[in-house]
């Protein structure tokens, strides 16, 4: 975007592309350091047609996670049909995890 006297940078770092929406949303790319960064003032609906895979050295999820249409997986282990070794079939429930 072309900024002038008329209509200012929204940033004054030269290495910040920065989208600043009338509502407080925001979009901005770091070029110094590659970091992205989306602020949202309502929801956010990524809708993919094909996979959506995310890649990450940690996922940090902050507030409930809801997980619908299939089963969930770790490792290979689903979070639904996987089973307990050792335990005696009945009414009694498993212990809290150790």
């Amino acid at each position: 975007m072309l900024y002038t006297e008329s209509l200012d940078a929204p940033a004054d770092d030269p290495d910040l592309d920065l989208i600043r929406f009338d509502n407080g949303a925001l979009l901005s790319h770091d070029i110094a350091t590659g970091a992205m960064h989306i602020t949202c003032k309502g929801d956010l609906t990524l809708d993919v047609a094909g996979t959506l895979t995310q890649k990450a050295s940690a996922h940090i999820v902050e507030g409930p996670v809801t997980q619908t249409g299939g089963d969930m997986t770790s490792d290979g282990i689903s979070a639904q049909q996987h089973t307990h070794h050792g335990i005696i079939p009945g009414p009694a429930s498993t212990g809290v995890p150790q």
